[in-house]
């Protein structure tokens, strides 16, 4: 199993941070994978297994099942050119995600004019992600000493792969305070404001701002050189002339690092002279049935109708994440780690800084008890429709602040030992 507790992890752990308060843990790392393209890497072994059918340049736009929909009998596959083909298959186990898998469901309406396991009208609802800051951080981080930022930098574990600490409350705390899971990360500075005085951050302001075009910039929270005075970019110029040395040893660091290495630097973590770094979060988005998906009126190519997205959160998830950082101040303190700097409008910076998490989909064909609460039950099966069954994100009842990937991963092959007993048991 991978190590996830800082000591035992990173080889290098010379900087060890006193934990003097006990709402406080900071002996935890995330750990960042390499970036795998499945197909390219398993192609080859899958289509050449004897087990195996690989059927590719075909989309999956319809779940068909008896006359009754309580039994998946095939899939129908359609191609670009608008061929239609039949899979017959008595188990059928949809990993399309958190956005494909309910828009199949939905779409399958041949039998049940409502889709595939919705009778309740749960398909599509609970639609997580995570709740997370963008560059406008919360408050700040200043360290008693610049050094213990190191301790907040990206460094290689035991077994190869990059690994960060991060900050987070007991789970004691959590409770005593009624807050969802939350993590803190010491961030840089925004890039668009020069007094940073960083030369780094003002070449990569400088680059984006010639580079982005306005349309894509304004999606990106980015300004470019149309939007600035000439007095602007003129700092940041200076910023870029007067730390030429410290760019140089950053640049030959990316390029070692994340450019020409095989295992890549996942992103940069800036020392700041000061200590000061401004705190981002990473929040549960707690289950809501009406931040939901549905079919649209639009459709694609394959005349399937495409998603429309109304993604909610809830007043009382912003005030949790306000006393999160208020206990997390107590708690820094406390600890002798340094001292965080709230914004005195906490709940007006918390919303300011919202923004969705959109590469994790979660819960719209979450796991219940009975038909009434879920879409699914514990094996992952569509409650009413025997043999059909979803695996992935798409099945969590609740989102956690982290990245799913592990939960979904071992469910995975939780359901997979659960369909290989079932074979076993109908197999003569």
């Amino acid at each position: 199993m991978p190590e996830f507790s800082a000591a035992a992890a990173l080889p290098d752990y010379t900087i060890v941070l006193e934990q003097a308060s006990n709402d406080l843990v900071l002996d935890r790392i995330e750990r960042y994978s390499k970036p795998t393209n499945v197909w390219q890497k398993w192609s080859k072994k899958l289509t050449q297994s004897h087990g195996v059918m690989v059927i590719h340049d075909a989309a999956c736009t319809n779940v068909l099942t008896n006359a009754d929909g309580t039994r998946v009998q095939a899939l129908e596959l359609r191609t670009a050119s608008n061929r239609r083909h039949k899979v017959v298959a008595t188990m059928v186990v949809l990993a399309c995600g958190g956005l494909e898998t309910p828009r199949l469901l939905l779409a399958s309406r041949d039998i049940r004019s409502c889709g595939l396991g919705n009778e309740h009208d749960l398909v599509g609802r609970f639609y997580m992600t995570h709740l997370v800051s963008n560059a406008n951080n919360v408050g700040a981080l200043r360290f008693t000493t610049a050094r213990t930022a190191r301790a907040f930098d990206f460094n290689m574990t035991q077994d190869s792969v990059y690994g960060r600490r991060i900050i987070l409350l007991s789970p004691e705390a959590r409770r005593r305070e009624s807050i969802p899971n939350i993590v803190f990360r010491p961030n840089r500075p925004p890039v668009d404001d020069a007094s940073h005085g960083d030369p780094v951050l003002s070449a990569i302001f400088l680059v984006r701002s010639m580079l982005i075009p306005p349309e894509y910039a304004r999606s990106m929270a980015a300004k470019t050189d149309h939007d600035f005075p000439l007095k602007v970019l003129r700092d940041h110029l200076g910023n870029v002339v007067g730390g030429i040395p410290e760019l140089l040893r950053f640049g030959i660091d990316w390029l070692r690092r994340r450019t020409l290495a095989t295992r890549k630097l996942p992103s940069v973590f800036l020392y700041r002279k000061d200590g000061r770094y401004p705190l981002e979060f990473n929040a549960e988005h707690l289950p809501n049935a009406d931040s939901r998906v549905f079919l649209g009126s639009e459709v694609d190519p394959f005349g399937m109708p495409r998603l429309a997205v109304q993604w909610r959160f809830r007043d009382e998830e912003l005030d949790s994440i306000c006393r999160a950082y208020r206990v997390l101040a107590s708690a820094v303190a406390k600890s002798g780690l340094g001292k965080v700097e709230l914004d005195p409008d906490l709940p007006g910076s918390v919303k300011l800084a919202l923004v969705p998490q959109g590469g994790h989909h979660i819960g719209t064909v979450r796991m219940g008890a009975d038909a009434s609460s879920g879409v699914v039950d514990t094996n992952g099966e569509v409650w009413g429709t025997h043999g059909l069954f979803v695996a992935g994100t798409a099945i969590f009842p609740t989102s956690g602040f982290a990245n799913p990937t592990l939960t979904a991963v071992a469910l995975a092959f939780r359901l997979a030992d659960h369909l290989a007993g079932r074979l076993r048991r109908i197999q003569p």
